[in-house]
């Protein structure tokens, strides 16, 4: 298990209205396509109930991701990801600690958490297009996703903040661009994936 970074994630995520214009909108912005992604996020509740990851609005993600060159859609390389993410920071723009590691057995690493009482909560498939464009001096990466379960699509636009303080300025960096993208503020959904599909399937 390789330890990768901690860093503050500063996310929107928006219902897509017309996929077509809105990646014009990307192209126009000089925006690269860079992967296709096919991902199956597992997510683990805390073993004791005085702490249930829902309420205290935290998460634990094992994910196994496949990825593709966009363009010949030949397979590069399959990575796993164990994800701790933190209570998110924010009511309007979704930011929470994000602490991630490369994890090599991704087996032993169920076994261990199965082991320590965590409980598998569900499995959630993704399907993922990933561009990358420089906004303003700005590096932003965006998702165009079709989540399992949920009907639709949906993108997302994300910036990896190191330093805290300078996080409201990011999230101005954020409203400006999807602003471009032709949304707004009182697009942006407040929920994960996770709990979109959960109050779904309720």
């Amino acid at each position: 298990m390789k330890v990768i970074l901690h860093m503050f994630e500063i996310e929107t995520k928006i219902k897509i209205v017309d996929i077509d214009l809105l990646i014009k909108k990307l192209m126009d912005l000089k925006a690269k396509r860079t992967a296709i992604l096919d991902q199956i996020d597992t997510y683990y509740n805390y073993p004791v109930e005085s702490r249930d990851f829902s309420k205290t609005d935290e998460a634990l993600r094992l994910r196994k991701t496949t990825e593709s060159d966009p363009k010949t859609l030949k397979k590069r390389k399959e990575v796993v990801d164990l994800t701790y993410k933190g209570p998110n920071l924010d009511k309007v723009i979704k930011t929470r600690v994000e602490h991630v590691c490369h994890v090599i057995e991704a087996q032993k690493i169920e076994e261990i958490l199965k082991a320590l009482s965590f409980k598998k909560i569900i499995a959630i498939n993704k399907h993922r297009e990933v561009f990358e464009l420089n906004y303003n001096g700005n590096n932003i990466e965006v998702l165009i996703d079709t989540i399992e379960h949920l009907p639709g699509s949906y993108f997302e636009a994300e910036i990896l903040v190191k330093d805290d303080k300078l996080i409201d300025s990011y999230k101005k960096i954020l409203f400006s661009f999807i602003e471009e993208c032709g949304y707004t503020k009182k697009d942006i959904l407040p929920k994960t994936y996770l709990e979109m599909v959960l109050e779904l399937k309720s």
